[in-house]
């Protein structure tokens, strides 16, 4: 029974503690025990849940540029953002930061070139610029790891 007794003690003499470190006021005590004030300090940071936003989301220019006649669709998350055919071989979007989705294909979705992530904003370059074709696939230019392929299903 006694040693029941003591663990009870010292909960109650960590939760005074763990109060006065907070700065908060604790409830009398009751006993001599409960009456120690720990000279504890800790320097922490405390996170609280939820975003917190630093710096604003910042807008990249995206332009894709086709090599050879081959025309071609390109596709970000799954929607058709650029078809790319005879005079306009040269296009550009505003995307915010973030991970798409690219997928670049002839004229139909089922006859796709190449397929992968595009990290937009990874670098703090405001312009990005993805290079592609049939036969040499998809490049970027102006910063070289924002291009992430997806590996063949072969």
């Amino acid at each position: 029974m006694k040693e029941k007794k003591g663990k009870r003690l010292s909960c109650k003499t960590l939760a005074i503690a763990a109060l006065s470190l907070f700065g908060l006021p604790s409830a009398q005590a009751s006993s001599p025990s409960q009456a120690i004030s720990p000279q504890l300090y800790a320097d922490i940071n405390i996170f609280l849940p939820g975003r917190v936003e630093l710096e604003p989301v910042r807008e990249v220019v995206v332009e894709f540029v086709a090599l050879g006649d081959d025309w071609a669709s390109i596709y970000l998350n799954g929607q058709r953002v650029i078809r790319q055919g005879n005079f306009n071989r040269r296009e550009q979007i505003v995307l915010a930061e973030g991970a798409y989705y690219l997928q670049i294909a002839g004229i139909t979705r089922f006859d796709s070139w190449a397929s992968g992530y595009l990290d937009v904003g990874r670098s703090r370059s405001n312009v990005l610029v993805i290079v592609f074709s049939k036969e040499g696939g998809i490049q970027s230019i102006s910063d070289p790891l924002a291009w992430i392929p997806d590996f063949p299903n072969r």
